[in-house]
């Protein structure tokens, strides 16, 4: 399952949590490549965090992007660094 299906992501939180790997987590950069403001961004980024259950930024992202380079599903790459979250 794609971390989008398991967290129960819209379309456009899936196109930020893509831009925001693809830029290291740069709000502004986001914003400018995806047409909308950075407290736009924020607002997504916010309600990514609780949709996957973390907080914890580079933990979220980490987890995106095992499972876009290896497969690995979303929830065991989070749950490897769940004290954190």
């Amino acid at each position: 399952m794609l971390p989008a299906e398991e967290w129960g992501l819209t379309q456009r939180e899936t196109e930020v949590m893509d831009a925001v790997v693809e830029t290291g987590g740069i709000h502004k950069l986001v914003a400018r490549r995806l047409g909308i403001s950075a407290r736009t961004i924020q607002a997504h980024i916010n309600n990514i965090y609780d949709k996957a259950g973390c907080r914890v930024g580079l933990l979220v992202a980490i987890a995106w992007d095992r499972h876009r380079r290896h497969g690995t599903p979303a929830h065991q790459a989070a749950q490897r660094h769940a004290g954190a979250c």
